[in-house]
């Protein structure tokens, strides 16, 4: 007789999460490159980033738990769900205020790289 295991499951709290990169990874359950990756036992609970395009973006695929917020200025102790693993991206460095801001000019020669 086998013991019947569920996997634990761990809720998360993402902070700079951007347009979701981070999180996709963390949550699993996508196909990239005609592989599958498996859902992982990771429950993004909340997301945050302080520019509302990209709370945009990562609400149109991932839910409706992703909200704007400048996080300098939020309460987390009361404005931030508890969760067992905080996350955050990184800048983007092609967007980024403190990157070379050329994301959106793309050049035919770095077309080709991509």
């Amino acid at each position: 007789m086998t013991a019947n295991k569920q996997q634990p499951s761990y809720s998360v709290v993402s902070y700079f999460c951007g347009c979701g990169g981070l999180d996709l990874g963390f949550r699993g359950d996508f196909r990239y490159h005609d592989e599958d990756y498996k859902r992982l036992p990771f429950n993004i609970k909340a997301a945050y980033d302080k520019e509302d395009r990209c709370v945009e973006t990562y609400n149109g695929y991932f839910g409706t738990h992703a909200k704007s917020a400048d996080l300098s200025s939020i309460d987390a102790k009361n404005d931030v769900p508890k969760a067992t693993i905080l996350i955050g991206g990184f800048p983007c460095q092609e967007f980024s205020s403190c990157g070379p801001l050329g994301g959106l000019t793309l050049s035919a020669a770095s077309c080709t790289r991509l």
